[in-house]
């Protein structure tokens, strides 16, 4: 099997093709899988009911939690997703944002 290099005309991209020396010669093809994803409409609704937040001055994220729940908001739930970002959601389901916006 022979290997062709061609560069493409605009850029620095290329482009690699295998050739058959032989005819008939069967010749493996490179193949990219991409995951795909479909989500669901519960997950979305879920997704939709919270706000992404950051917990600021590096406080810890249970001692944030603390608080929340001492001012008075037990449904309100803190779901650490790296760094200093946190999903708030509802235990009860319904949209976090009318409460955060109650809150200020």
């Amino acid at each position: 099997v022979k290997v062709a290099h061609k560069k493409a005309k605009k850029g620095k991209e290329s482009h690699i093709s295998k050739v058959a020396a032989v005819p008939g010669e069967h010749v493996k093809e490179d193949k990219v899988f991409l995951r795909s994803f479909c989500t669901k409409s519960d997950d979305r609704d879920w997704a939709r009911n919270g706000v992404v937040a950051t917990v600021i001055n590096g406080e810890a994220i249970p001692a944030v939690q603390n608080r929340i729940t001492d001012a008075g908001f037990h449904d309100l739930v803190l779901l650490p997703m790296g760094a200093d970002k946190v999903f708030v959601r509802s235990l009860e389901g319904v949209d976090v944002m009318p409460l955060v916006n109650k809150a200020r």
